[in-house]
């Protein structure tokens, strides 16, 4: 019997199979002196118990693999029961494309399990390991322009030319680009769709985000997913899930020394060499454009200060602040905004630390700096009063010891 019944399958007891009648089954019991005795159903003891018998006997058998495949389905986050599925695929050769098919249908009821995500990334590493992810198709992976002219079935399509701008206007439906990919590499293929779907129900399920970082440092796919971040990003832009996968693309790949990029900073499609300061000068304004959308969205705020800290300090009180400091002037509702934002105040006050430190020395200059910083922290006091005691203490920190 398989280890996905049909549901209207009646179900046999292992007890009454003729192939399980060499198997003593150890019983399921908590014992007389139980405080609190567990009312298990007849159907999981009877499971359980030949499941207890043949793990005992270390049995690597098919019967042994339905049976576990059982016992997975009636208790998911039983991880003993994964840890044997995972001896018993690897001891029977099982198909990988088939395994990852049935730990889906798992995930479909239990997409935040745990157990599941961790057996997914065991099999490919199992794979490599064994040097057999290349029997499942090429590692070469396609440019996101060839992906997307397999996807609209068209040699003509129009490349979007911003990806910070729902990608512009192309001739199919970018949502369904990403919702089914094909990809020279079946496990790439299945791991990547997966995710999507997985995503597509839960936008910031922590497991399928992490999992998700595996696939792509494991496959390189830091272009396909440098897009498919930014494409969550415009579908909801307070997604911290998805600015965090932005930023593991970007610190993972595109920041590093001289990597090949889009030619047009990270909006165009064909690869060259691109500069460090001309990406992050293109992230400024990304993260700038949606900082005016939602001033009080930490996300942008943290994610391009993060970014700027790291791989370019020099942009983050000059390209960056100049950038801050157009949107306050600006005359529209959404500036209004900004000046209600506790995330804006905080760079101000450490803008304004920064060039009060820069001149270095007492003076007037200095002292209108200082009281600028002075004041950006009082208006953080009065915005964010459930942390006003650390904005006081910030306050004590760098700004009353420099006048003492």
């Amino acid at each position: 019997m398989s280890d996905i019944e049909c549901p209207n399958e009646e179900r046999i007891p292992y007890s009454q199979r003729v192939e399980w009648k060499d198997v003593v089954p150890i019983s399921v019991e908590d014992g007389p002196d139980s405080i609190c005795p567990i009312s298990y159903l007849e159907e999981f003891k009877d499971t359980m118990s030949y499941l207890r018998a043949v793990m005992k006997t270390n049995e690597i058998s098919e019967r042994a693999f339905d049976l576990v495949g059982d016992s997975i389905n009636m208790h998911p986050a039983n991880y003993s029961a994964w840890l044997y599925r995972m001896e018993l695929f690897l001891g029977l050769n099982k198909d990988a494309i088939d395994e990852l098919d049935w730990i889906s249908n798992i995930a479909a009821e239990n997409p935040k399990n745990y157990q599941l995500w961790h057996q997914r990334q065991r099999i490919i590493q199992e794979l490599y390991k064994r040097n057999e992810i290349e029997n499942f198709g090429s590692l070469k992976i396609d440019s996101i322009a060839d992906l997307f002219t397999k996807a609209s079935g068209s040699k003509n399509v129009e490349i979007p030319q911003s990806a910070g701008k729902l990608f512009g206007e192309q001739s199919f439906d970018i949502g369904q680009f990403f919702s089914k990919n094909e990809f020279k590499n079946k496990i790439i293929e299945s791991e990547v769709n997966f995710l999507n779907e997985q995503i597509d129900l839960d936008s910031k399920n922590f497991h399928a985000w992490s999992y998700r970082q595996f696939v792509v440092k494991t496959f390189g796919l830091y272009e396909y997913e440098f897009l498919y971040a930014k494409l969550k990003i415009e579908q909801d832009i307070r997604n911290n899930s998805a600015w965090n996968q932005l930023y593991f693309v970007l610190n993972s790949h595109f920041l590093k020394e001289e990597v090949p990029t889009p030619d047009q900073g990270l909006t165009g499609i064909d690869q060259a060499k691109v500069s460090k300061e001309s990406i992050l000068k293109d992230l400024i304004t990304f993260s700038v454009e949606k900082i005016h959308m939602t001033p009080s969205n930490e996300s942008p705020w943290v994610f391009v200060q993060g970014l700027l800290r790291i791989h370019g300090p020099e942009l983050l009180y000059t390209d960056l602040y100049t950038q801050i400091n157009q949107l306050s002037l600006l005359k529209d509702k959404k500036s209004t905004y900004l000046a209600q934002s506790r995330f804006y105040w905080e760079f101000m006050a450490k803008y304004y630390i920064q060039k009060r430190d820069f001149i270095g020395s007492d003076g007037v200059e200095y002292s209108e700096w200082n009281s600028k910083a002075k004041s950006a922290y009082d208006k953080l006091s009065n915005l964010d009063p459930v942390r006003k005691n650390y904005w006081n203490y910030l306050v004590e920190k760098n700004i009353v010891s420099t006048l003492s």
